[in-house]
């Protein structure tokens, strides 16, 4: 278990560094705490690959640090939002219900559209999802336009 810990000490010494200073401290506690999971009693092989996963991920020389001030303008508003859809994802995934899901992705697309300046449209639902599509790590993408990004068009 002490290998665990130690993992769990380094990634929540991770996002202390990855998020925004300006953050609030209760924010960053609950964005730390639903980023990183308390190591089980029992742990699992899988549970020591999934840390073994999460320490190579925000050890790596090409570590990011989270959304800043200067990228989203209202940090505190846009972790707020991303934690609302995280907890309405959840909600989602232990109900089953595919309106809860599409609930949750609607909050998530909504937060991103408020804090970039933009309103939740078809053409910014396919801006977000080539973003997705073409971000220098899969599940990711950067939040500031890449200077050969294509303009927005419609759903498919």
């Amino acid at each position: 278990m002490g290998k665990l810990d130690e993992a769990h000490d380094r990634l929540v010494r991770y996002w202390h560094w990855a998020l925004p200073t300006s953050l609030p401290h209760r924010l960053t506690r609950a964005v730390i705490e639903g980023a990183v999971p308390v190591p089980p009693a029992g742990p699992t092989s899988s549970t020591a690959l999934a840390y073994a996963e999460l320490h190579a991920l925000t050890s790596g020389d090409d570590r990011r640090r989270q959304p800043q001030s200067h990228q989203v303008g209202d940090v505190t508003s846009f972790y707020s939002g991303i934690m609302d859809a995280c907890a309405l994802a959840a909600e989602a995934l232990a109900s089953g219900c595919p309106d809860r899901r599409a609930e949750a992705l609607d909050h998530f697309v909504r937060t991103y559209a408020r804090i970039s300046g933009h309103d939740d449209t078809p053409a910014f639902r396919a801006h977000l999802r080539t973003r997705f599509r073409h971000a220098a790590h899969p599940g990711s993408f950067p939040l500031r336009p890449a200077p050969s990004a294509v303009a927005p068009s419609r759903l498919p």
